[in-house]
């Protein structure tokens, strides 16, 4: 769905992930199954209010513990700190992954 601000399109490409972070830390080990990987986002102007916003639409997000945030991890290159179009989001349920990748994948 495109909306007046164009900070996500259509065009991104949703990935469901399986491989589990080895990273131990906020992110708990018994939802590593209901993140999904998106590429193609805008590299310009988009926050993880916007994402959470966008991907809330085929269910509920998950949230980090300490913050009470909705867990979404916008991808940022090492040496220049932009954004490198590519995220991850982790949804509340395993349903969700699936409608989202229904709904919202528009990749081949």
């Amino acid at each position: 769905t495109n909306n007046n601000n164009n900070k996500i399109n259509d065009n991104s490409s949703i990935n469901k992930t399986t491989k589990k972070k080895s990273k131990k830390g906020k992110f708990s080990k018994r939802n590593a199954k209901h993140w999904i990987y998106v590429s193609g986002l805008p590299t310009n102007n988009v926050t993880t209010d916007d994402l959470a916003r966008y991907f809330s639409k085929t269910g509920v997000l998950d949230l980090d513990p300490e913050t009470l945030h909705p867990k979404v991890k916008l991808y940022r290159d090492k040496s220049t700190g932009k954004l490198k179009g590519d995220a991850s989001i982790c949804y509340a349920h395993s349903e969700s992954v699936d409608l989202a990748l229904q709904i919202l994948d528009d990749s081949p």
